[in-house]
Parts: structure tokens; sequence; C-alpha cells
């Protein structure tokens, strides 16, 4: 047809048109303005229009157009042909297939059906439309091809296969699009298939079925390309679903879309697009590529609809794209699920957004976003700022985020966030939703790849649950942290985080900046944390940054609590480097507790220089500026556990709050803090100066042996207020080995210098054996006015070596300040078996202040002390404070030789202690070893009394000595059910300023060899009770001496022997002779002491004495 050639059939009154047939073998050919026409403007129904060609060609503003401007309804619309082509290029009008309802008509437009078995192809303005802009109905488009091809003009009319209503008012609905193509379907350019209202008619359904369908727009410009339904601003009417099912590949392109959306009060659309692949790939310089439903009307707008996506074999998301359900007003966002074979999103790192998601996006009254849920059959991708996300910046809540893959791996871009996330923005109300994550092989993210819910506002953050085969997550420190978490990051009064789940079913790896965790930095509570696996490695690979699993309180001021931290594996725990399971908390919220259990555990710790933490390990924290409470940690191994270098597990506070406790339970541990300044420790601490709340207590429980080396420790300690803990230590068998670098290998409960807490008790049950080498030491002291604990040590067998290193191998209780500090504890040792003390090694008691030292207290089945080695009790020099009693017995032999030291001493102010040592059988007593009591101050201290029992007793060059300077000497009894020999040995009871003490000595055999007993003062001596059936001098060469003279006091001669000694005539007389203490002249008169030797029988002993038990402890006698 020429150009503006005209056919038509016009109704005007009630009847109805004629149709229009047109019927051609070869081709139409319309051109520039013609038109095939059948109008009515009356009642009646328009003409219909059927045209059937072998091809049909409409260009330049040609047209089939079938209008109604009445009541009347408008004609349908029919096309078949082998082939179409409609071009609109040139034109000045519309060019292509029209049925339309015209403004002020009440009619419907009729349908539209085009058919060809070939290509359809519709460009730069063409279109196939059936609308309205009346109150009448707009009519249905029916497209069937063998292809289609729509290309349009950025800068000329859109290209596309509609219906739509096209009143801004009292509208009719649009009609149902469905376009059918056998094979291939491409879209480009400013041209789309759409259903649209503008008024209070609803848009129409639209469906799409293609053998493949490509959807490109332009770039560069801001055109609409694709398939879509959507209500306009103004309007009221919903815009209709949209259906997409494509057989072969689905690929959207540089802003293509399949989307239906309302602007208005109208809700949209659900939209639902199958495929046997998806390519959706984006451009920063064109739209969003996207498939979804958006409700984008910022005030009463209406909802969103569902978004569904299946795919058959591989979907893949890149660049600006999106598959989306979102609100920008009070209405619903929509569900937004999908389903492939495998899944791949990459944003390329854009600023604009990649991925899945469902959003409320309204700052104000904001309706909830949609759950999102994806399953993949095998491989799921993450990368370059691609997420899956469900958000909200209002009052809405964001959704709840489900995926499921056969594998899952998220890699972080260079900026932005990449992975899955749920978010509460800093202006929202509404809660940010969970987020459920199940992968049956191998979870993995990377490089700052997050699964994470968190809040920024007051609304709360989302639970995050995660199951995989195995988890790997390895952070970096140029990318932020890997991250599995729900947070709550608003400073002030923020909503709560979520609880985090993880479940492994093998092996989980956390390596360099990652973490699994919840944290609050506002009034909002963290949420708990739990992860179960078969095996755990947490390794920081050197980074500055934490890297472990947390729950925290982060807030300095109001924040609220920390969440609990459970971690159960049944295999392996490996951490090292600077790795850490933790809750803490930095404000008045409470720590939480932590609960690890595992089948071995090893912690391998190392400094790391700007470390937010320099150690590894396990603990619940209160901080420095914090009120809140530190939580319990408890640690459960069926296997072994290990740690080295600067390793740890405790308990600790650094402000008001109080520590919590600290349980260890293992079949094995070894410590070994490898030689680093600081130390291998399992403790709990309250670790503020003069303010600090309680540290906990401390219980390790083990069913083998542990091995304590190189500065590793067991203890809990107080700097300020608070108390320090109990130590609880069991185990099979324990031994301590300490070197010369740091504070020692210890177990211990200490109260520091500036503290007024006391120490804790320390108790250590082992049902073998203790050895103790080198610097090492169980001890509880106290450095300021708190008191130190008591001391309870119980095994088979001791050993104590200090291997020559400056340090000791020491069990003590001490209190270590001077002037008003506090009291040491008592010391209480039971070993069935054995007691070896060698060089250095030392059972004590001391005072350096006003507080008192403690009771020691020795049952053994043997001693053994040799090389400076000593049991003492000592108030020292400048103290003021008294020393306390020592009692050790022994069912077996006792044998103390070298520099050994067994006593109780005073060299301040205070009074002497007791000392008693009981020995079934053998008692030695060599080599410079003494037994002593003594007062050195001038000050009048008196020292205590000495009780020494045995079978048989020797002294070979050693000493019993209750020897007192300003004060008195106390009494010495000596008992032996045997033999009592002294060779080159000394009993003394002697005082320099004041009077002597009794020495009591009963034995059946008494030998002396150049030795003395003396119980000589500067006022009155002592006496000398010696009861015995046989007295020997050994050498008769020599003189032994027994003494009990004052400063004049006169010696005697006297001569005592049994029955048999006087029938054989076998002993030469001892001689007495008189003998002072003091090296200077004495000052004052002194009395005489007194000097009696009996016979046993059946007599009164002399008054005076004392039978052996009146001072053992526990009434023990011999």
């Amino acid at each position: 047809m020429a150009a503006d050639s005209l056919i038509q059939a016009q109704t005007e009154g009630g009847l109805a048109g004629q149709q229009i047939d047109v019927g051609l073998q070869g081709d139409l050919d319309m051109r520039g303005n013609s038109s095939i026409s059948a109008r009515t403007t009356g009642t009646g129904k328009a003409a219909g229009i059927s045209v059937t060609a072998n091809s049909i060609s409409l260009t330049d503003g040609a047209s089939l157009t079938a209008p109604t401007d009445g009541p009347g309804k408008g004609g349908e619309v029919m096309v078949r042909a082998n082939s179409v082509t409609i071009d609109g290029r040139d034109s000045t009008g519309a060019t292509g297939i029209v049925s339309r309802s015209n403004a002020g008509a009440t009619g419907s437009a009729g349908d539209i059906t085009v058919n060809t078995t070939g290509q359809l192809v519709l460009e730069d303005g063409a279109v196939i439309n059936a609308s309205t802009y009346g109150l009448g109905s707009a009519g249905g488009v029916k497209v069937t091809a063998g292809s289609l091809v729509m290309k349009g003009n950025a800068n000329g009319p859109v290209t596309f296969i509609g219906s739509d209503s096209g009143s801004s008012g009292q509208g009719g609905p649009a009609g149902i699009v469905a376009v059918n193509i056998n094979d291939s379907a491409f879209i480009s350019g400013n041209a789309e298939i759409l259903s649209g209202t503008f008024g209070t008619g609803s848009g129409g359904k639209v469906t799409v079925s293609a053998g493949s369908l490509t959807i490109k727009s332009v770039v560069g410009e801001q055109v609409f390309t694709g398939i879509s339904s959507a209500s306009d601003p103004n309007s009221t009417g919903d815009a209709g679903s949209v259906a997409v099912a494509v057989k072969g590949q689905l690929a959207l392109q540089d802003g293509g879309e399949i989307s239906s959306s309302t602007f208005g009060a109208g809700s949209a659309g659900g939209v639902k697009v199958t495929a046997g692949s998806l390519v959706m790939i984006g451009n920063d310089n064109a739209p969003v590529t996207i498939i979804g439903s958006d409700s984008e009307s910022g005030g009463q707008g209406g909802q969103a609809g569902t978004v569904t996506v299946d795919v058959g074999k591989s979907a893949s998301i890149s660049g600006n794209a999106l598959i989306t359900s979102d609100t920008f007003g009070t209405g619903k966002a929509g569900e937004v699920t999908v389903a492939a074979n495998s899944l791949s999103m990459n944003g390329m790192n854009t600023s604009a957004s990649c991925g899945i998601n469902s959003d409320s996006l309204s700052s104000g009254q904001g309706g909830p976003a949609g759950t999102v849920t994806v399953n993949v059959d095998k491989s799921v991708s993450i990368s370059g700022n691609a997420l899956i996300r469900s958000d909200t910046y209002g009052t809405g809540k964001a959704g709840e985020i489900i995926v499921s893959a056969g594998s899952l791996a998220i890699n972080f871009g260079e900026t932005g966030f990449t992975g899955v996330s749920s978010q509460s923005a800093a202006s929202a109300k509404g809660d940010a939703g969970s987020i459920a994550v199940a992968v049956d092989g191998q979870l993995a993210l990377q490089d700052g790849g997050a699964i994470s819910s968190s809040t920024f506002g007051v609304g709360s953050a989302g639970g995050v649950k995660v199951t995989a085969g195995s988890l790997v997550m390895n952070g970096n420190d140029n990318a932020t942290s890997t991250f599995i978490g729900s947070d709550s990051l608003s400073g002030g009064q923020g909503g709560a985080a979520g609880t985090v789940t993880v479940n492994i079913n093998r092996f989980v790896s956390i390596s360099g900046n990652a973490q699994i965790s919840s944290s609050t930095r506002g009034t909002g509570k963290a949420g708990e944390v739990a992860v179960t696996a078969k095996a755990l490695s947490i390794n920081s690979a050197d980074t500055a940054n934490f890297c472990g699993i947390s729950s925290e309180s982060d807030a300095t001021a109001a924040g609220g609590d920390a969440g609990a931290v459970t971690v159960n594996v049944t295999g392996p725990i490996l951490m090292e480097n600077t790795a850490a399971i933790d809750s803490d908390t930095s404000g008045q919220g409470q720590a939480g507790v932590v609960k690890v259990s595992a089948g071995s555990l090893e912690l391998r710790g190392k400094e790391i220089v700007g470390a937010t933490r320099p150690d590894t390990g396990i603990s619940s924290d209160s901080g420095l500026s914090a009120t809140g409470n530190a939580g319990d940690v408890t640690v459960q191994v069926t296997g072994g556990i290990s740690m080295f270098g600067d390793a740890y597990i405790s308990s600790d506070t650094f402000g008001m709050g109080k520590a919590g406790q600290v349980i260890v339970v293992a079949k094995s541990l070894s410590m070994n803090g490898i030689y680093t300044d600081a130390s291998c420790h399992i403790s709990t601490e309250s670790d503020n100066i003069g303010v600090g709340g309680d540290a906990g207590t401390v219980t390790v429980n083990i069913a083998g042996p542990i091995l304590m080396e190189s500065t590793a420790a067991i203890d809990s300690n107080t700097s300020g207020q608070g108390q320090a803990g109990q130590v609880r230590v069991s185990a099979g068998s324990l031994a301590l080995r300490g070197n010369e670098i740091g504070s020692g290998t210890h177990i211990s409960s200490d109260s520091s210098l500036f503290a007024t807490g006391n120490a804790g008790d320390v108790n250590a049950h082992v049902t073998g054996g203790i050895s103790m080498s080198g610097d090492a030491s169980i001890s509880s002291d106290t450095f300021g006015v708190g008191n130190a604990g008591q001391v309870t040590v119980a095994a088979q067998s001791l050993s104590m070596n200090s291997m020559n290193t400056s340090g000791l191998s020491i069990i003590s209780s001490e209190s270590l300040g001077g002037g008003p500090s506090g009291a040491a504890g008592t010391v209480s040792i039971r070993v069935a078996d054995h007691i070896d003390m060698f060089k250095n090694a030392e059972i004590s008691t001391d005072t350096f202040g006003g507080g008192k030292a403690g009771n020691v207290n020795v049952w053994a089945g043997s001693l053994s002390c040799t090389g400076d080695a000593g049991v003492s009790s000592e108030a020292n020099l400048n103290s003021t404070g008294d020393a306390g009693d020592v009692n050790v017995i022994a069912t077996g032999q006792i044998s103390l030789s070298g520099h050994v030291n067994l006593g109780s001493q005073t060299f301040g102010s205070g009074k002497g202690g007791d000392v008693s040592l009981i020995g079934s059988k053998l008692v030695q007593i060599r080599g410079g070893a003494s037994i002593t009591a003594e007062a050195s101050s001038s000050a009048p201290s008196d020292s205590g009394q000495i009780i020494v029992s045995g079978g048989n007793v020797q002294l070979n060059g050693g000493t019993i000595n209750s020897e007192a300077n300003g004060g008195s000497a106390g009494q010495v009894q000596v008992n032996s059910s045997g033999v009592l020999s002294l060779y080159q040995s000394q009993i003394l009871a002697g005082s320099h300023q004041q009077n002597g003490g009794v020495i009591g000595i009963t034995a059946p055999f008494l030998a002396l060899n150049q030795s003395s007993v003396n119980a000589n003062a500067y006022h009155t001596g002592g006496t000398i009770d010696i009861f015995h059936s046989e007295l020997r001098r050994i050498d008769a060469q020599h003189r032994d001496r027994d003494v009990a003279n004052g400063q004049s006091g006169q010696g005697r001669d006297f001569q005592s022997a049994t029955d048999a000694e006087r029938e054989s005539g076998g002993l030469e007389p001892a001689r007495l002779e008189r003998r002072s203490l003091s090296s200077g002249p004495m000052r004052q008169e002194p009395g005489r002491g007194r000097e009696q030797f009996h016979r046993f029988g059946p007599r009164r002993i002399a008054a005076g004495t004392r039978r052996l038990g009146d001072q053992l402890p526990g009434g023990a006698e011999g």
C-alpha cells in the first residue's frame, strides 16, 4: 500500500462493523502512514481486521488499527504471516498494530493476535499495542513467532509489544500480553514487552516463552529495555504479574530487565522466570540489569510482588545486576526465590548493586522486606561486592535469608561488602532478618567474604545459622574481616544482635583476619555463638586483627551483655599465633560464658607486633572501663591439652566487674611458655589496681599427667579491692619445670602490691608424683594488705630441685609486702611415699610485714633434703608479724644433709614459731643441716620450741637449735626410740639477752662425739634433762659438753652410767664446762642453769620437761 493510503471500516451507530479481511498469497507491504482501520464511535462493535500474507511489512507510520471512541467495543486485529516486520523509522506517528479505547470511550479495545511461523521484527518505535485511555478495558495481545527481534532507539519512541491502561484517572484495566517464541528472542535498546496502568485500572499479566531470550539495554542511556508490568505514579491500579519461560539461555545485559513494578498505590505483580541457563551482566554506565518486583512509591505505596527464578543449569549474575523485590514505601516487598544447578555472582567491584535481594528501602514508615531463598544443587560463588541480602532502612523488617547449596564460596572484592547479609540501617527501627545457610560440601569465605545479620539502629539484628560439610575462612589485612556473625553496631540505643550457630560435619579452618562472632556496641545485647565440628583450626597467620570465635560487648558506657560462646569439637582443636575464642565486655554489660569441648586441644601463641591480642587462647574478659562481669570459662577435652608460647585459658577483669571461674578438664595437660616474656597460663585475674572486682576460681582436673615448662602458670591473682580466687589442680602426675627467663613456672593465687583483696587458697591433688625443677612454685602470696591463701599439696611422691637457676623450686604462702601487709597462709603437704628436695628447694611460709607467716605442715612416707633445701616459716627483717609453726611427720626415714634448714625463724619483732620433726624410723641431720627455731631480732621476741623424734636419730655435723637474741629461747625436745648419736653436732637452746630454753633428751642409747648440748643464756640458763639407758662417749680423746650456764655459772664434773657400765668400768666421765653464747661482756648478773641426767625407769620425769607428743601436730606420739 502506498503512502497515506487507507482501508477503513467505521461504525457510528448501534450496528456492528463488518470484518476487514485481507488475504494475500504474496507479501503485504505498507508504507508511509498507510492504514487499515476498523473504528467505532457508537455503541456497536467495531469491525475486526484479519490480515493473512506470506510476509507483512509495516514501515514509516503504516498501521493496522482498531480504535473505539465510544461505548462500543473495538475490533480485534488478527495477523498471520510467515514473517512480520514493523519498522517505525522516520515516522511521525505509530507504526504497527494497534487496538485502542480512546480517551472518553467506555468501550473496551479489542484483542490483537499475531502469528508468524518465521521471524517477527519490531524496530525503531514499532508497536503491537492494545490500550485503553478511557473507562474501557484494553485488549489482550497474543504474539506467536518462530523468532523475535525487537530493537529500540534510545532517542526515539519505545519499541514495544504490550497492553496498557493509559488513563491517569478512571481508567479500565490493561489486557493480558502473551508472547510465545519457538526459537530465539532478542530485545535491545529502548524496546519492551509490557502491560501497564496509569490510573485506576490494573496492569495485565505478561507471559513470554522462548527457546532463548536476550535482553540488552543501551549503555550510557537511562532507557527501559525488557519485559515488564507496571503501575505508574498516580495510579491506584495494580501492576500485573510477569512470567518468562526460556528453554535455553536467558541473557540480560547492560540494563536489561524483567520486572513488575508499582510507583503508586497499586501493588506490583509477581515475577516468575524459568530458564535452562541464566546470564545477567550489569554495567555501571547503564540502568540496573534486573529481574524483580518493586514497590517504588515513597509514600502509601502498594506491595511488591514475589520473584521466582528457576534455572535448570547455571545462573550467572555479574556487575550491576539484581534479582530483587524491594519496597520504598509502606507496602511490603515480596519474597525472592532462586533455584539453579549452579550460581555465580560477581559484582566486578562495581559501586552499584549485584546479587539477589529483598529490601525495605523507606527511611520512614516502610513496609517489611521479603524472605530471600536461594536453592542451588551444586556450587555457589559470590565475589566482587555481590550480595544475597535483605535490608531495612525504616520501620519495616528485613526479610529472612535462606541459602542452600552443594558448595558455597564467598570472595570479597576491593570495596563494599560481599556475601550473604541482612541489615537494619542506622535510620531503621525495623529488625534485620535471620540468615540460614546450608551447604552440603565446602563453605569457603575469603578476603572479607561474609555471612552477616547486623543492625546499626534500634532494630535488632537477626540470628545466623550455618551448616556445612566443611568450613574454610581466610582473612586478609588488606580487606575487611572475613566474617560469619550477627552484630549490633549502633553506638547508642541499639537493638540486640542475634545468635550465631555454625554446625560443620567435618573440619573448620579460620585463618588471618577472619572470625565467627556476635557483638554489640550499644545497649542491645550481643548474641550467643555456638560452633560444632569434627575438627577446628584457628590461625591468625600473623594478622594484626582478631582471628577466632567471639561474642563481645564493645560499648564502653551503657553497653548490652555479650553472649555465651560454645565450641563443641569431637576431634582436635588447633589454635595458633593470635587466635582466640572469647566473650568480652567493655562496659556495663556482662561478658558471656565460654564453653569449649574437644577431642584434643592445642594452643600455640606467638607475639605479633601491633596485634589487638598478642597471644592465643580461650577467655572471657571484663575490660578496663567495664563494670560488667567476665564470664566463666570451661574447657573439657577427652584427650590432651597442649599450650605453647603466649597461650592462655582465662577469665579476667580489668575494671570493676568480677572475673569468672575457669574450669579445665582433660586427660593430659602440657604447658610450655618456650622462654617468652609473657606466660603460658590458665588463669583468672582482677587486674585493676586499687579498685578491681574479684578474680574467679581456677579448677584444673587432669586424669593423667600435667607438664608445665618455661613460664607456664595456673593462677588466680588480684591487683585491687577484689579477692583472688582459689586454684584447684588435680592430676595423675604433675611436673613443673621453670627457667631463668620470665616469671617462672607456677601454680599460684596472689594478691599484688597495691591490692587490698586477699589471695586465694591453692590446692594441688595428684594421685601420682609431683616433680618441680628450676624456677617452679606452688604458692599463694600477698604483696599488699590482703591475706595470702592456704596452700595444700597431696601426692604419691614429691621431688623438688631448683637445678642451679636463680629462682627457687618452692611450695609456699608468703606475705611479701612491707608495712601493714596481710598474713601468709598455712602450707600443708601430704605425700604418701617420698619427698626429695634438692638445691634451693623450699617448702615455706614467710612474712615481710605486719602480717603473720603461716604454719607449715608436712606429712610424708619419707623426707630427703639436700643442698640448701629447706622447710621453714620465717618472719623476715623489719617484719612485725610472727613466724609460723613447722611440723614434719614421716612414717619412714628423714634425711637432712648439706646446708638444709628446717625451722621457724623471726628476724623482726614477731615471735618465732614451734618446730616439730617426727620420723618413725631413721632421722638424719648431717653435713651442716639444721633444725632451728630462731628469734634473731634484738626485740624481745622469743624463739619457738623444737621437737625432734625418730627411731634412730643421727646428727653428723648437724644442729638442733632454738635460739633467741632479744627474747627467750624455746624448749628443745629430742626423742629416740633407738640410738641418738651426735658427731661434731650441737643441740642448743640459748638466748643472747634473756633466758635459755629447756632441753629434753630421751633415748635408750645416747652417743656424743665432738658434740655439745647447750642451754646457755645471758640471764638464766636453761635446763637440760637427759633420759637414757646408756650414755657413751665414742672417742675418749675428746671432751663432749652438756652445758646449762648463765654468765657466771660454774662448770662441774660429773659421771653418769648404767649398771652395765659400772660393772664393766667402760665409760670415762664426761665434763660439764661453763660456756657463754655471748662473745662480748655480759652486763647483767644471770642466774644458774640446771643439768640433770636420768636413767630410764618407773619414775616421774623432772619438772619442767615435756614428753614426746605434747607438741606434735594432731596429737602425734613418738
